[in-house]
C-alpha cells in the first residue's frame, strides 16, 4: 500500500491489520467485542484516514501478488484475540471486501 499513496510502511500495516480485523467480523468469525478491542487498541497508534487508498489500485496490486494461487489467495481471519485460521478466499470476494472497506471513506 506505501507504493500507492503517501502512507508510511507503519500506516500501511495498521491499515490491513484494521481490514483483516473487520473481515473477520463480517464473515462472522470475530464477535464484536474482540473487534472493538482490537479496532481501538490500533486506533491508538493514530487515525489513519482510508481515503489515502484507492481501492481499484489495491485490486489490482492484489492480482499481482505471487502468493495468489489462480483466482484464490490465502487470507489470515481472526477468531478470537490471540487466534487466527488460514482461508482460501476468491479473488473475487477479496475485491468486494477491498472495496467496502476502502471505499467507505470514514
Amino acid at each position: 500500500m506505501e507504493k500507492l499513496t503517501n502512507i508510511s510502511h507503519g500506516e500501511a500495516v495498521i491499515l490491513g491489520m484494521l481490514f483483516a480485523v473487520w473481515w473477520s467480523k463480517e464473515q462472522s468469525l470475530l464477535n464484536e467485542t474482540d473487534f472493538l478491542e482490537i479496532t481501538n487498541f490500533l486506533n491508538t497508534f493514530g487515525q489513519i484516514k482510508k481515503s489515502e487508498i484507492s481501492p481499484q489500485q489495491l485490486i489490482e496490486t492484489v492480482h499481482k501478488d505471487k502468493k495468489r494461487n489462480r483466482n484464490q489467495i490465502d487470507f489470515i481471519f481472526l477468531t478470537k484475540i490471540g487466534e487466527a485460521i488460514v482461508k482460501k478466499v476468491s479473488m473475487n470476494n477479496l475485491s468486494s471486501a477491498i472495496e467496502t472497506f476502502f471505499g467507505n471513506k470514514t
